[in-house]
């Protein structure tokens, strides 16, 4: 029960009449204040005496017994409540240690995070508030692994699969029970693919994979391996206390498939006016078994003509040059090259061209197009083969909707940067060489975007208009861009406008006479710089208006407004400043 003192009683009995404004003139402002306090008060206290307290309990219950296998882990979860909130922490039983300090334990739940376990023990939840405590035990059994399936064994291999079978696990405690297997199995690096390093041969290639099987099966077919790629498989039991011993590893290497990639770095030269030679690199990648021989397919048709219809010469394995002979003068050919193992032909590598012409460069290669910023691109390349007589490159690049332009380089350089480009666009860039006696063929476009950049206009404000002593109603013209997409960068950088940020802040100009609320003052740039107030500011979506009122300002104040737009790299320039005074109190 709570007892009040007199003046307390007295302020409670008045309450009713105190609370009820019409009454408030009866009485003088000092003791009309000073009773409505006392009665706030007690009404606090009362209020307080109210509250329900509530001893802490559990709500989540624990498990009596939590089985892992060796090294395995487990969350054990706490959680209590009541009111106060009792602080939750945890204690090993077999030494009396606490997990955690009682002091700055979790309020309400407490996750035990158990990890590498060898041994079974007891842990006991305590939780504790200032109307008591209470605990509750669980226990952590630590067991043997599963033994490992035996006779794990490679039934059949294809360029893509691999099947295996092995003897099912039987020999199960009663207290656990078989859920299935996992096949864990990697690729490993083959000798081939290991030459260049002896000491890394046969080493391992990235982490794990695993295919799950039911408990019922003892086989399983594992998809979606690559050609002639030598793979290790393990087997493990899984149980309801968690996964068991792996087997010993077996080895297998998928079949050979015709090569998946084509040659790489394929280059061609004029010799003479009748001959080209022509080399190239094996494919990088995707062999897919061991490459036995070239086709070099070459026309000097239309390179729209069936590639069936092209001359063909076929080479060994270890020849990665050759030459074309009889061949017509000042044309231009085209070529390709295929590699080829025991299992077929690969894809074709991509078209050279090369003219029948002595003195006249090849094909740049490698040509490579890196954004540096919204208006740069660096381009690098390698000069032809054989390149002895350059005196220079040409670099023709365009966007969508441009007309081709072009570069003269007057060196023979290997990278340039291209200057002058549009923010958020895409071009294409191609590259030919130059010697005395003419320009090369151009060699493959390559494509990259430049950089987004900010906006580079700003919205202009259209009105501000004055609500009152502390409120600025502010309208202003979205970016408009133009259709005209030649005209400059503004184009493309004034797409994808997100937000808008309104700032404002109070200026004083004592040499200048009041402005009406009628009037906006373009600012001039010493007085921006001269003032030393620091700028408030707002961020609003562009979807939402194109207008924003000021609120919580000071009557009768001359305040400087700017506006920038932004998106999703920053904020453009701001508007031109424009004053506006608040009206006076009244």
């Amino acid at each position: 029960m709570v007892v009040l003192d007199r003046r307390k009683w007295i302020a409670l009995w008045f309450l009713p009449l105190i609370k009820g404004l019409i009454f408030q003139h009866t009485f003088p402002t000092e003791i009309f204040e000073a009773a409505h306090k006392i009665a706030s008060e007690a009404d606090e206290e009362t209020e307080i005496s109210q509250v329900r307290r509530v001893p802490p309990y559990f709500t989540y219950k624990l498990e009596r017994v939590y089985r892992v296998g060796i090294g395995g882990s487990v969350n054990l979860t706490c959680v209590a409540v009541g009111y106060p909130m009792p602080r939750v922490f945890w204690k090993r039983q077999s030494d009396d240690f606490f997990l955690n300090d009682p002091q700055t334990a979790p309020i309400g739940k407490n996750v035990l995070t158990l990890t590498n376990l060898e041994q079974t023990e007891n842990y006991t939840c305590i939780a504790v508030s200032k109307l008591g405590n209470i605990e509750t035990s669980t226990t952590v059994e630590v067991k043997e692994l599963l033994p490992a399936p035996t006779n794990l064994k490679i039934l059949e291999v294809t360029a893509t699969t691999v099947s295996l079978r092995w003897n099912p696990v039987t020999n199960i405690p009663d207290d656990d029970s078989l859920r299935g297997y996992i096949i864990k199995y990697r690729q490993k690096l083959t000798p081939e693919s290991a030459q260049a390093d002896t000491s890394t041969a046969y080493a391992e290639r990235g982490a794990y994979k695993e295919v799950k099987v039911p408990g019922d099966a003892n086989s399983a077919l594992i998809e979606n391996l690559e050609p002639y790629q030598q793979y290790e498989f393990s087997a493990q039991v899984v149980s309801t206390i968690g996964r068991g011993t792996l087997s010993p590893p077996v080895e297998a290497q998928t079949s050979e498939a015709a090569p998946g990639a084509p040659p790489s770095n394929v280059q061609a030269r004029s010799l003479n006016r009748n001959s080209i030679l022509i080399r190239w690199d094996p494919p990088t990648d995707k062999q897919n078994g061991r490459i036995n021989g070239y086709k070099i397919h070459y026309t000097n048709r239309p390179m729209s003509t069936d590639v069936t219809e092209w001359e063909v010469k076929e080479v060994k394995q270890d020849e990665l040059m050759t030459t074309l002979y009889e061949l017509d003068p000042d044309k231009t050919y085209y070529v390709q090259v295929q590699a080829k193992n025991a299992k077929g032909y690969g894809p074709m590598s991509k078209v050279v061209t090369v003219i029948t012409k002595p003195g006249i460069p090849g094909q740049p290669s490698n040509l490579v197009a890196k954004a540096l910023d919204s208006h740069r691109i660096q381009l690098n390349w390698q000069k032809p083969m054989h390149s002895y007589n350059i005196n220079g490159y040409v670099i023709q690049y365009s966007a969508s909707e441009d007309g081709v332009k072009e570069l003269t380089l007057a060196s023979d350089v290997q990278k340039h940067i291209v200057d002058g480009l549009r923010p958020n666009t895409i071009y294409t860039f191609k590259v030919a060489a130059q010697s005395d006696r003419g320009q090369g063929t151009f060699c493959d476009e390559v494509q990259t975007k430049t950089h987004e950049s900010v906006p580079t206009l700003a919205p202009q404000i259209k009105d501000v208009l004055v609500l009152s002593s502390s409120v600025l109603h502010i309208f202003w013209d979205p970016i408009e861009t133009s259709n005209d997409t030649s005209s400059d960068d503004d184009h493309d950088s004034n797409y994808g406008i997100l937000t808008y940020k309104i700032e404002w802040r109070p200026f004083i100009n004592i040499t200048s006479s009041p402005l009406d609320d009628s009037s906006n003052l373009k600012s001039e740039e010493k007085d921006e710089n001269e003032n030393e107030f620091e700028w408030n500011s707002k961020i609003q979506d562009s979807n939402i208006s194109t207008e924003l009122k000021i609120i919580d300002l000071k009557p009768y104040q001359v305040y400087e407004i700017r506006i920038a737009a932004g998106n999703g790299i920053g904020f453009g320039p701001y508007s031109q400043v424009v004053k506006k005074m608040t009206k006076g109190d009244g």
